[in-house]
């Protein structure tokens, strides 16, 4: 039994040997076949190769043609960009040279046209102004015709000398120095000036001067452009002197007016007032002789009595109208607060009256201005404000009699009121101007008025 299973073991084992090479000798096959189609691909690519670097040679010679043809072409090019360098810069250089040639001639004609322009100007200035160019000292260096027409110099008089040759010696030297600080520190001046000329004749020059500054600011030369005014000043000195000749015929006719006041107040004082004082007293005596009450004459007497009362009461109305005693005999302080008084008496309108001194020495000619100011100014108050109160004041102020009169009226437009006239206030304004005071009214619609009246006075 065990040599029976010993030979099957072997036949087995030898069946399983004959597979395992017939196997291996199917595999050996299979890798041969294998290994011939890796050489065909081998060959295929060894030939593809082959084909390749042949196709990379030719494709190599091509690039080297190209690259020579480039390099041809590089050559070319630069040659032809150095020709057009070339050519450009003769281009632009002739462009540059006409855009010269058009500036300058646009600038040229430019100048010309501004040169005709300053002629022209300086032609019409010539024509119409007396003018003078001096440098930063003053030295004239240039005159024109005009100038020379009205100083009676010649330009060569003139050139070299500087502007005090034609000094009238009118003008301060503190005006001459503003004019000197102020055009030396680069601004213009206006004003007249009066100057005399070579044959000593004064004329009048409305001048403006205006310096000409270097690029620092400095001036550098002045020029004065001036224009004679010589008979406007002549008509304005003969308006001045006809005004203060008509002033002082007003002061004179004023002062002839008060004094024919006194005088007509005099003569109805001592002769009117009189006479009506003895009638009465002659007419008292006899109704004092009437015994009978009921007689008809006796009525008759104390209605004369009572007309005779009402004229003399007339009478010092008139007479205070014409010359306030009171005023020459206490003064004008007294005088003032009794104006007040009446004015309120007749009105009903309060007069709050204030001064800073009891005792005021002013002379009879300012106080006679400062009691008919008051007096008209009250009796404006009393005729058109229709106001409730009335503040007065009388003092000095540096040498100054300061009187305000103040109202809590309607007020008016003191332009429109320019337009009419008011004798009244015109005839206060004069009065002050007269003695060289001064008079202001304030005054609008439904503020009230304010008078201001200011004499120079001496304590």
């Amino acid at each position: 039994m065990s040599k029976k299973a010993t030979s099957d073991d072997l036949s087995s084992t030898r069946k399983e040997l004959e597979f395992q090479h017939a196997e291996k000798k199917m595999r050996a096959g299979e890798l041969i076949i294998a290994h011939k189609d890796l050489y065909a691909q081998y060959e295929e690519k060894k030939k593809r190769s082959d084909e390749l670097m042949i196709a990379n040679k030719q494709l190599y010679f091509q690039n080297q043609a190209k690259k020579k043809k480039s390099d041809e072409l590089m050559l070319a090019y630069k040659e032809l960009y150095s020709q057009n360098q070339g050519k450009k810069k003769k281009s632009d250089g002739l462009i540059m040279a006409t855009s010269v040639a058009e500036f300058e001639k646009t600038r040229a004609n430019e100048l010309i046209d501004a040169y005709k322009e300053v002629s022209d100007y300086k032609y019409a200035l010539d024509q119409s102004s007396i003018v003078s160019i001096t440098d930063q000292e003053g030295i004239i260096t240039h005159v024109n015709d005009n100038f020379c027409t009205m100083s009676k110099y010649t330009a060569a008089e003139l050139i070299g000398q500087d502007h005090r040759i034609m000094n009238s010696g009118y003008h301060p030297k503190s005006f001459i120095k503003n004019l000197w600080d102020t055009i030396a520190n680069g601004n213009i001046w206006k004003g007249e000036l009066k100057n005399v000329g070579k044959d000593a004749t004064i004329y009048w020059l409305d001048t403006t001067i205006v310096p000409f500054l270097d690029e620092k600011g400095k001036p550098y030369q002045y020029i004065a452009i001036r224009s004679d005014i010589t008979h406007r000043k002549k008509a304005e000195e003969d308006i001045l002197t006809t005004t203060e000749q008509l002033r002082q015929l007003a002061s004179h006719l004023q002062n002839i007016r008060e004094e024919e006041r006194k005088r007509i107040g005099r003569e109805i004082h001592d002769d009117l007032g009189q006479q009506l004082t003895a009638i009465k007293m002659d007419v008292a005596w006899i109704d004092k002789k009437t015994s009978d009450q009921s007689s008809p004459i006796k009525s008759k007497l104390k209605n004369i009595i009572s007309l005779l009362d009402g004229s003399n009461e007339s009478v010092r109305k008139i007479l205070n109208e014409l010359r306030a005693d009171i005023l020459d005999n206490y003064g004008l302080v007294d005088a003032l607060e009794w104006q007040g008084q009446q004015f309120t008496a007749t009105t009903g309108i309060p007069v709050f009256f204030s001064n800073s001194e009891s005792f005021l020495t002013t002379g009879e000619v300012i106080d006679t201005c400062i009691y008919r100011a008051y007096q008209e100014a009250l009796t404006n108050i009393a005729r058109y404000a229709d106001a409730k109160k009335v503040v007065s004041s009388l003092h000095f102020m540096d040498d100054q009699m300061v009187l305000e009169i103040e109202d809590d009226g309607k007020g008016f437009d003191t332009a429109q009121q320019q337009n009419k006239q008011s004798f009244g206030l015109l005839g206060m304004k004069e009065r002050v101007a007269s003695l060289n005071g001064i008079f202001e009214l304030v005054s609008s619609p439904g503020k009230g008025t304010k008078i201001l009246i200011s004499l120079p006075v001496k304590k």
